[in-house]
């Protein structure tokens, strides 16, 4: 998106600052959760709450808002996972 887009960057850039670090599974095993995360193990994975507080997005639509957070989430993953970001790509 930021090829295709770079007004955006920094709104992008933005966004990503505000995901922290997730809880290891070491910390989820002991219940020692981050204040500033929800995460709980389940029978079917890990489900964790990435962001500190609600964000801010300005775009002109629910679906611009929707696209700009889910590349910020997307590539956030993939620099954690370190894969490319088009392992995310829906299309």
């Amino acid at each position: 998106m930021i090829k295709r887009a770079p007004e955006l960057e920094a709104q992008i850039r933005g966004i990503r600052f505000e995901l922290i670090d997730l809880p290891n599974l070491t910390e989820l095993e002991l219940g020692n959760q981050l204040s500033l995360t929800n995460a709980a193990m389940t029978p079917t994975g890990i489900h964790v709450a990435i962001f500190r507080r609600p964000i801010e997005v300005r775009a002109n639509s629910n679906k611009g808002r929707v696209s700009l957070l889910r590349f910020a989430i997307a590539e956030s993953l993939a620099e954690l996972l370190n894969v490319d970001i088009e392992v995310f790509n829906e299309n």
